[in-house]
C-alpha cells in the first residue's frame, strides 16, 4: 500500500517492524509508480497519427485516465515531490486540455475528469466527518469500526457493527478469527501490541499449523495469566479485552465473550476452556468463509492431539 514492491511478505512484515507501519499488500505483482511512467516518457516519443484516436475520444469526452497516461510526452503524470513513486492531485493531459484528481497510487477520482477546466484537487488531502476533519492515511474510530481517510472519502470497516450487547453468530465467529490471526501476527513478531486490523485482512496465512498454533495460544495465555495460577481471572481478561477493542474499536462483544470463555461461569478462563473456545463452533450454521474453516481445522487437530495425550 506504499507503492513499493517488497521481495516476500517476509520483507514486508520486516518494514512493518522496523519501522512501526502498517502496510499492507495492494498487488501480487510488481507495483507501478508514478516514476515509472516518467521514465517510459523519457524513453517514448509519440507522432501525431498515433494521436488521432486519442484526440476523438477526447472529443467524445470518453477518454479514460489509461488513455491519457498511455501518451506521457503530452503532459502526465505528475509525480510528488516528495515521492517520486506517488502521484500529484492534480494531473493533466495537455494534448486534450483534459485535467483530472488522482488517488496517490494514479487512480482517478470519480467525478473529477474535466476537459479545458482544472477540477478543485485540495479535497484529496483531508476528510469531513461531521464537524471534525481527518488528514490523508490517518485511520480512527467511527460508530461501529475502524475508519481511514483515503484520498478525499471514508473506508470503514463495520463487521461488527451488530446491535450493543446482542452480537449475531456470524459477527462472533469472524471476531474468534481476527483474534486468533491478531495472535499469529503479534507471535511473528514476537511483540503483544495489538495489531491493526486493515494489515491482518490483508496478510492472513492460509492456515495455522499445529505445532505453530499451540505455541501461539500458549503464548497469549501465559502473557494474560500475569500472576501465573494458571487460569484468567475477570482483571486479567480485561487485558485480553483491551486488545481486542485496540483492534476492533467496539466495546460490545465483552459480555457475549465472556460467557463463550467460561462457559461454567466460575469466574476464572483455564487452559482447556481456552482452547475449546478457539475449537467449537458457536453455531451449527454452515459458513462460506474459508478463514474461519482453516483457523477451525487447525485448532480442532491440536484439541484432539491434547485429548490424546491427556
Amino acid at each position: 500500500s506504499d507503492s513499493n514492491t517488497y521481495a516476500s511478505a517476509c520483507e514486508l512484515r520486516k518494514k512493518n517492524c522496523l519501522h512501526i507501519t502498517n502496510i499492507y499488500i495492494k498487488h501480487y505483482n510488481r507495483c507501478k509508480s508514478c516514476q515509472d511512467f516518467e521514465e517510459e516518457e523519457v524513453s517514448s516519443s509519440t507522432h501525431f497519427d498515433e494521436l488521432i484516436p486519442l484526440l476523438n475520444k477526447c472529443r467524445a469526452g470518453t477518454a479514460t485516465v489509461p488513455d491519457l497516461l498511455g501518451y506521457p510526452s503530452h503532459g502526465s503524470p505528475k509525480c510528488s515531490s516528495e515521492n517520486k513513486d506517488l502521484f500529484e492531485p492534480l494531473q493533466e493531459n495537455r494534448y486534450c486540455l483534459a485535467y483530472w484528481c488522482s488517488t496517490r497510487d494514479g487512480d482517478l477520482i470519480p467525478g473529477t475528469l474535466q476537459y479545458a477546466k482544472k477540477p478543485d484537487c485540495s479535497l484529496r488531502d483531508s476528510c469531513k466527518v461531521g464537524d471534525s476533519e481527518y488528514k490523508d492515511g490517518y485511520k480512527f474510530s467511527g460508530d461501529c469500526g475502524i475508519c481511514e481517510c483515503l484520498d478525499g472519502e471514508v473506508s470503514c470497516i463495520e463487521d461488527f457493527c451488530g446491535v450493543p450487547g446482542n452480537w449475531t453468530n456470524e459477527s462472533l465467529k469472524q471476531l474468534k478469527v481476527d483474534v486468533m490471526h491478531m495472535f499469529y501476527f503479534q507471535y511473528q513478531n514476537y511483540d503483544h501490541t495489538p495489531i491493526d486490523l486493515y494489515y491482518i485482512r490483508e496478510n492472513k496465512p492460509a492456515e495455522i499449523s499445529d505445532r505453530v498454533l499451540e505455541t501461539i495460544l500458549n503464548w497469549k495465555f501465559e502473557h494474560y495469566d500475569k500472576n501465573n495460577d494458571h487460569s484468567l481471572q475477570d482483571l486479567e481478561l480485561e487485558h485480553l479485552f483491551k486488545d481486542i477493542y485496540e483492534l476492533i474499536k467496539v466495546k460490545t462483544f465483552k459480555i457475549q465473550l465472556r460467557q463463550l470463555l467460561n462457559p461454567q461461569d466460575d469466574y476464572s478462563v483455564k487452559m482447556n476452556e481456552w482452547i475449546e473456545y478457539f475449537t467449537e463452533d458457536s453455531t451449527s450454521n454452515s459458513t462460506s468463509s474459508g478463514d474461519i474453516i482453516s483457523v477451525k481445522r487447525s485448532l480442532q487437530r491440536l484439541l484432539r492431539k491434547r485429548r490424546l495425550s491427556n
